[in-house]
């Protein structure tokens, strides 16, 4: 068998184009701000949910208001965990071999 196309990111391969110069390196030195903009996002998410929740317990249109607070608060839940997963995926240093160090 022979190899139609290989696509090596590592520092040292002669193959890497231009991957590490402009995706890799680029999105590797601004973990930090996507992680605080994601943060914002969902904090905005979190309020405005909270917000339609109370409104229609206090209107009389929810009548499952205990569901709906269970179901917010799990998806909070889950979004802390997953961001808190991906922090700690990235403090490991998976690309190690772009050259890159993640500091939060």
């Amino acid at each position: 068998m022979f190899t139609l196309l290989q696509v090596v990111i590592r520092q040292e391969s002669p193959t890497n184009g231009q991957i590490n110069a402009r995706i890799t390196n680029p999105l590797a030195e601004n973990v930090g701000i996507i992680v605080n903009f994601v943060w914002v996002v969902l904090a905005i998410l979190a309020l405005t949910t909270a917000y339609r929740i109370y409104s229609n317990w206090m209107n009389g249109e929810d009548e499952n208001t205990v569901q709906s607070i269970s179901k917010w608060l799990l998806g909070m839940v889950l979004c802390l965990a997953l961001i808190g997963g991906l922090k700690l995926w990235l403090a490991s240093n998976p690309a190690y071999d772009s050259g890159v160090n993640y500091n939060f």
